[in-house]
């Protein structure tokens, strides 16, 4: 009798926001002279922009300035309003791909086969990646077979979410 298969899936909902902090952050602990905007960059509501119709417009944006009224879509200028002192820079779709693959393959320590989205996946080869919306930000890891290298599948799966800074959504499942 063929085993069930068994996946966890971590999603990222806040992904493009997430690698924008990390680079910040990053470049905080370059240049030490710098420290005090960039604290002031990671504690403010974070905008990306891209081209719309017409305009600039929010292609992604965090839980702080979604709080304020932002929403994904709305023109840039009303967003500022909405978010005052929000950090603003380009979406970059392709670095937030690189970072995503980064991230599944240092997974690989967990399972010998790990996923990214494949509408996110599809989209890159078509070169589309500023079309895919951040539901698609996310991994697939078969733990078929690892329980014995990782014990009970829902602690794996919390240790796991601890791991990724409670920045994903995590579910096992078959």
């Amino acid at each position: 009798m063929a085993r069930e298969r068994i996946y966890l899936c971590a999603y990222f909902p806040e992904w493009s926001v997430q690698v924008t902090r990390r680079r910040l952050l990053h470049k905080t602990s370059k240049h030490k002279g710098s420290e005090h905007k960039n604290d002031k960059q990671l504690s403010c509501p974070v905008l990306l922009s891209g081209s719309g119709a017409d305009e600039l417009t929010v292609r992604r944006c965090c839980q702080l300035a979604a709080r304020r009224g932002v929403r994904i879509g709305m023109p840039l200028p009303m967003a500022k309003a909405m978010a005052p002192g929000a950090h603003v820079e380009p979406f970059d779709p392709e670095r937030d791909w690189r970072a995503l693959h980064t991230l599944a393959t240092w997974c690989l320590r967990f399972s010998p086969l790990v996923a990214l989205d494949e509408a996110l996946s599809s989209a890159r080869t078509a070169g589309l990646l500023s079309e895919v919306g951040p539901l698609h930000y996310g991994l697939t890891l078969d733990l078929t077979g690892t329980e014995r290298l990782h014990g009970d599948l829902r602690a794996f799966a919390s240790s796991f979410h601890s791991l990724m800074g409670g920045a994903a959504r995590v579910a096992v499942a078959p």
